[in-house]
């Protein structure tokens, strides 16, 4: 899938900051990169789950881990199930 006004550079870099701050144990910021990551992904995301519903339990996995990239996985999780888009 094709995301042309996605800027795929600077999410890997939101989230390669957020892994590195996370090492740091600096939990603060990891998590307010990790949101901020999944926020700007946030129109593409509901368009691939549109498409590939069964991503869902990727994400539900993912919502379940400890620390700020879990609870990343769950504030995606949580406005995918406002949009209507978790089963």
């Amino acid at each position: 899938m094709n995301h042309e006004d996605l800027n795929t550079n600077f999410l890997n870099v939101l989230r390669e900051e957020a892994e590195t701050a996370l090492k740091a144990g600096d939990k603060e910021t990891a998590r307010a990169l990790y949101k901020s990551l999944i926020r700007i992904s946030f129109p593409v995301v509901e368009q691939e789950v549109r498409e590939n519903p069964e991503i869902i339990s990727d994400i539900k996995t993912e919502a379940r881990l400890k620390g700020p990239r879990g609870e990343a996985a769950q504030v995606l999780l949580n406005h995918l199930n406002k949009k209507g888009l978790v089963p």
